[in-house]
């Protein structure tokens, strides 16, 4: 069974996924994500939320465009191969303080500082010292009760901070601290930082693969330690350890492979990116003068390697906003080009041109979903489903399966039929009368599903204009007078035309027109057989009876002539009589409480005069 959640949002630009849902728990007075995943009525662990968007998204009522981007940002953190912070958090209370969501980068591993507050993140309590659980009720605060945001932080070191930057701005940049990158692939940077700290001891040969993955801050500023050495006085530290290592290496080597090692063959595999080249490149430029063995054995030396203009299939999904899944499925299908590569000894890895991802996501700005179309309007699902079959709007449900589309509305033919109807000329004579809203233009108030169509198209071809300019399409009043007009089948059916009133009462066919034109006898316009007519409806002509009898209708019930009866009615008002040109009057009424009034006037008399 469906639970729609009471607040709905879509992910900040920096949140992670859990961040997300989590954000989204505690809004909703939730104890945690997991209770989203047992309303949403799926697998308890932290994969249940990400495996089925579009699922998620109709069980708890959210938008499934916020759960896919979600599901992306967590299959961009899965490609971390390892190096992601599973089942507590570290944050930076400064930045809680500015917007409360869990960062992406903070699930990092080596994001162990603030890039904006220069300070290291905290990932334990300072009232119990227990980790901060990713399970905990609030997002600023512990299970203890404590305030996270009161926390105490330290000020973290320039090698920390240029991690942290590279991670934070997710490949795009070093936050201005030496070496200078930009646009690197975040786990090929991960590889960097894990190879130049783990086998940094030029005698270390053997490593273990889980010291590379350290779970709280303090093992994580471990970790990283040798990069403050590394990292000095950029690129004269790193030159140093180079030189220390080719001192170090075999003194029987006779190339750089032999010389350096593991250590060299692993920086081989991220320093062909451009972006990481300077370390590649720094390693070049002292085995020119240090190292006296055969140099130009090695393929690498004088590649600058390739452009960063590619993304890796996480990182490309993430920026077009779809699910990598999704992402997989175009490029299987050729819908979107990619090539692959080498990746270090896993194999081969896909990756999309930078500006094939760029124009992907341009397309797709182009394209809304019916929610927002029917914003953009102003009108209520009813309106907007009468445009649809109207053929006024478009609405493609398959562009969901293509990528370069994902939603059904085209914005820029949105916005031109929108254009056309606000630059109609206004109505001209339209003050006064009752009016009726474009947004007003559904069943529920007009009844006739039909004819509602025909206004429609009248109103689009500039049939019927509206009577002043307004912000919005659903803003745009009509009279009712001309609405009316294409309701004329609905009113004929329903009332009587001036003809067939007379025909039914005996009632002069002018008369009754004289009536309608006086005010005295309510009507609604119609057309019938191409002309318009007016016709009176039951409950006019109930109105109409209550108040009024025709003076010829009561001469005749009385057996009389009017005239004769007019004399012996007195000064009784008579109301709606039509002057003929001989001096006559046709068609007088007389108000009914005026004869009640008259007759009962005697007998009121004859009381008084007894007493």
């Amino acid at each position: 069974m469906e639970t729609r959640l009471l607040k709905t949002f879509a992910p900040l630009n920096t949140e992670s996924g859990l961040g997300f849902y989590r954000r989204l728990s505690a809004a909703n007075g939730l104890s945690g994500w997991r209770e989203l995943a047992r309303l949403s009525e799926v697998s308890g662990a932290r994969s249940g939320l990400f495996s089925r968007p579009e699922h998620v998204a109709r069980m708890l009522g959210v938008d499934s465009a916020a759960c896919q981007m979600a599901s992306a940002r967590e299959e961009l953190a899965l490609g971390w191969r390892g190096l992601r912070r599973a089942g507590f958090d570290a944050v930076c209370p400064h930045c809680l303080k500015e917007s409360l969501h869990i960062r992406l980068g903070w699930d990092h591993a080596y994001m162990v500082a603030c890039p904006t507050h220069k300070t290291l993140l905290v990932d334990k309590c300072g009232d119990c010292g227990q980790r901060l659980s990713d399970q905990r009720e609030l997002i600023d605060t512990c299970a203890c009760g404590k305030n996270l945001l009161t926390s105490e932080t330290k000020p973290a070191t320039s090698s920390q901070l240029w991690v942290a930057s590279v991670i934070a701005s997710r490949g795009a940049e070093s936050g201005g601290w030496l070496p200078a990158l930009e646009d690197v692939h975040l786990d090929l940077f991960s590889l960097l930082v894990r190879n130049l700290c783990q086998l940094f001891d030029p005698a270390l040969t053997v490593t273990r693969q889980n010291a590379a993955a350290p779970k709280t801050i303090m093992e994580a500023v471990e970790f990283l330690k040798p990069l403050e050495y590394l990292l000095h006085d950029w690129p004269r530290g790193f030159e140093a350890h180079v030189r220390e290592r080719i001192a170090a290496g075999p003194s029987s080597s006779r190339t750089l492979n032999t010389k350096l090692g593991k250590w060299y063959w692993r920086l081989k595999e991220v320093g062909l990116e451009d972006s990481l080249n300077p370390f590649l490149s720094a390693v070049h430029h002292v085995a020119e003068t240090e190292y006296r063995g055969v140099i130009a054995l090695d393929h690498v030396v004088g590649n600058v390697g390739r452009a960063p203009s590619h993304f890796m299939l996480p990182e490309a999904a993430a920026r077009i906003g779809v699910h990598r899944a999704t992402l997989v499925k175009a490029v299987h299908s050729g819908e979107v080009a990619s090539t692959s590569r080498p990746y270090a000894n896993r194999g081969l890895a896909r990756e999309i041109s930078i500006t094939e991802v760029d124009a992907i996501a341009a397309a797709r700005k182009r394209w809304i979903g019916v929610e927002q179309a029917r914003e953009l309007l102003n009108v209520p699902e009813s309106v907007f489903e009468y445009l649809v079959q109207a053929d006024l709007i478009t609405v493609d449900h398959k562009a969901r399966l293509d990528i370069r589309r994902g939603a059904p509305v085209e914005l820029a033919a949105l916005e031109q039929f929108q254009s056309q109807l606000m630059a109609w000329p206004r109505r001209e004579g339209s003050d006064g009368g009752n009016c009726l809203q474009f947004k007003e233009l559904h069943a529920r108030r007009l009844g006739d599903k039909k004819a509602i169509l025909r206004l429609l198209k009248a109103i689009a071809a500039g049939d019927v204009r509206a009577r002043v300019p307004a912000k919005t399409v659903g803003d745009l009043e009509f009279l009712e007078a001309d609405v009316a007009t294409y309701f004329s089948s609905k009113s004929v059916d329903a009332g009587l035309t001036v003809q067939a009133l007379s025909v039914a009462t005996g009632w002069k066919w002018e008369s009754i027109a004289h009536w309608i034109d006086e005010g005295l006898l309510d009507s609604v316009p119609a057309v019938l057989r191409g002309q318009p007519c007016r016709v009176v409806l039951p409950e006019h002509l109930i109105k109409f009876s209550g108040t009024y009898v025709p003076l010829a209708s009561l001469a005749h019930a009385l057996n009389a002539r009017s005239s004769e009866l007019l004399e012996r009615l007195g000064n009784i008002k008579i109301f709606g009589g039509k002057p003929l040109p001989s001096g006559a009057v046709r068609g007088a009424l007389i108000r009914l409480s005026d004869l009640a009034q008259a007759a009962l006037l005697p007998g009121l008399r004859e009381k008084a005069g007894a007493t």
